[in-house]
């Protein structure tokens, strides 16, 4: 007979251990209870419903709707790799995990030693698109208000606002805080407000509390806007490799070619800037668009999220087009230390397609979208190509006329500048300069008032005058000319009279600069650089004296440089060239020898 098998013994349960601070924020991260998941871009969360939907508005609406699914997507963001790089979602969720599990306590994030301080102002963007008002009112409260913190949420804010509304009351808050501190901004944080659309840069750029120490700050930032977003019609093509030398050469670095206005790091311009893998420490081929040459560009390695290495590399075009150009670069990491030295090979080619932007709608044009969706804000595409006319409205938000005297010439020569269309206002600019030196009868000056934050600093004395008396002559009288030396005879050894010396213009050799001067009893403008270049121009004989006066602002446009105006006095004897000039008048005055009119040729 068989023997019966031994019943089996129930394994005992396994006492658990209740933990001493036992809490719902034991529960995060583990699996145990978890009833949900949540997916987002790259990787997905096992949480429980009940600690999410505690929080926020979104998860309470999407896990309690009837039918709600167990995986829930967090809100699509749009498009645009700025967007992500300042508004992090995988590590801020993990943040908003840690807050909503805690009890809603901002303490639980301070005090947490295993992640990052708290990004308040990524997270308070991430908690108006999860609709958490705790966590909103507490990142909010944890906000130091500085302006690059504005600007940062003003350019989250301005792309998000047509998708979720909680933005758009901070909206107004962050532009004045932009304008408070725009002056302090880095490099970094204007090319971040750089990108943002056109509308928005004139409102902030024309205001009156825009502070800022001096209008060159304006223009600066406004050129930093056309250089990055101007339609260039032609345009040279990139392509960067090599090898990493004395570099790290395990895993593959994510390399990528920065296209730069100046030294400094601001967004980087999609169509100037590549991006490519490559093993070790070689340098996959990099091709992008380079707005100018000479130029320079960034090339940075990153390992995962962490910049390995930076280096500059000048761009120069080489001697015969379309030729490889190989040179050394010295690599250094994020705190200035060298890493390594970098072999470059760089080739520049004609970009294939020309650039354009999108045409503007014309003028009158019904709007597709019915009228009840009119108000609602468009999606904001940022750091798009401008029109001709978005880049004057940008030119027109500068105070040129505010500019300092060198800061106009150094315009005039920029050929940017020169391609936006800012030369009109670059010669009215000029034009109102000159007005503060000499009053014209019948003519006013026109020119933008200072901003206050600019007023009271150091600036070039105005001749501007006084208030004018309140009696006013019966009959106006020609303005006294300024004193003149008196005349030489031909005989005469040279001597120098009042205000000769003076430059007048540029020399067409380049390097010169062409003088008033006196010799032989004749007035003369000659080089300085007499040796080298021997360009001399005689005033004609009919001038008996001359002296400076004023500037030429149209010859200043076109030579590029500083351009003076004489008072000349002709010689009663000469009888010719009286006739030629108002009857009972022998002195001219704003006379331009540079050659922008014929009235040399009429006195001679």
């Amino acid at each position: 007979m068989a023997e019966e098998p031994e019943a089996v013994k129930p394994a005992e349960p396994v006492a658990l251990s209740v933990p001493a601070d036992l809490n719902l924020l034991h529960f995060l991260g583990r699996d145990e209870l978890c009833d949900c998941t949540i997916r987002m871009p790259g990787t997905e969360l096992r949480c429980h419903r009940l600690a999410l939907c505690s929080c926020s508005g979104f998860f309470f609406r999407g896990f309690l709707a009837s039918g709600a699914p167990d995986v829930l997507d967090l809100p699509e963001l749009p498009e645009d790799a700025e967007l992500r790089r300042q508004l992090p979602v995988r590590r801020l969720f993990q943040q908003v995990l840690r807050f909503a599990y805690a009890g809603q306590r901002w303490e639980a994030l301070e005090a947490d030693e295993t992640s990052p301080a708290p990004d308040c102002c990524g997270l308070l963007a991430l908690a108006l698109v999860l609709e958490a008002p705790a966590l909103r009112e507490a990142a909010y409260g944890a906000l130091v208000p500085e302006p690059g913190t504005a600007t940062k949420l003003l350019y989250v804010a301005t792309l998000l606002q047509s998708r979720f509304e909680g933005f758009r009351p901070f909206l107004e808050s962050c532009q004045q805080q932009v304008l408070e501190g725009f002056g302090v901004l880095d490099a970094a944080q204007k090319g971040l407000l750089a990108k943002l659309p056109v509308d928005l840069l004139v409102y902030l750029l024309e205001q009156d509390a825009l502070n800022v120490p001096d209008e060159g700050t304006v223009l600066r930032f406004v050129r930093h806007v056309l250089w990055r977003r101007l339609a260039r019609p032609a345009m040279a093509q990139l392509a960067v490799s090599g090898t990493g030398v004395a570099q790290p050469a395990e895993g593959q670095l994510l390399w990528e070619s920065l296209a730069l206005e100046e030294p400094g790091f601001a967004p980087p311009v999609p169509r100037f800037s590549a991006a490519a893998l490559g093993e070790g420490a070689a340098i996959p081929e990099l091709t992008h668009r380079l707005p100018e040459v000479p130029g320079r560009v960034m090339l940075r390695a990153l390992r995962e999220d962490e910049v390995v290495a930076l280096a500059e590399v000048p761009i120069r075009r080489p001697q015969e087009p379309g030729a490889a150009v190989d040179l050394q670069v010295q690599a250094a990491g994020v705190d200035g230390q060298p890493v390594g030295m970098l072999q470059v090979r760089y080739t520049l080619s004609e970009a294939q397609e020309p650039e354009a932007p999108e045409p503007a709608a014309p003028e009158g044009a019904a709007p597709e979208a019915p009228e009840a969706e009119a108000e609602a804000p468009k999606e904001v595409v940022p750091d798009q190509l401008l029109t001709e006319e978005e880049a004057r409205r940008l030119l027109g938000a500068v105070r040129f006329s505010q500019l300092e005297h060198q800061q106009l010439l150094e315009a005039v020569k920029d050929p940017l500048l020169a391609q936006a269309g800012a030369q009109p206002l670059l010669l009215e600019a000029l034009s109102t300069r000159l007005a503060r030196y000499e009053a014209v009868d019948g003519v006013e000056a026109i020119e933008a008032a200072a901003r206050p934050s600019t007023r009271g600093r150091a600036r070039e004395p105005s001749a501007e005058p006084a208030e004018p008396e309140p009696a006013v002559p019966p009959a106006p009288e020609a303005p006294a000319p300024p004193e003149l030396p008196a005349p030489q005879s031909p005989a005469a050894t040279m001597t120098l009279g009042r205000g000769t010396g003076t430059v007048l213009f540029p020399c067409a050799c380049g390097e010169g600069r062409m003088q008033l001067r006196q010799a032989e009893g004749r007035w003369l403008a000659k080089c300085n650089r007499l040796a080298s270049c021997g360009r001399v121009l005689w005033l004609p004989t009919s001038v008996m004296g001359a002296a400076v006066d004023g500037h030429c602002a149209v010859c200043a446009l076109r030579l590029g440089g500083e351009v003076r105006t004489l008072t000349v006095r002709l010689s009663r004897d000469q009888l010719r060239a009286l006739r030629k000039l108002p009857q009972g008048v022998d002195t001219m005055r704003g006379l331009c020898v540079a050659g922008c009119n014929d009235m040399l040729s009429l006195l001679a």
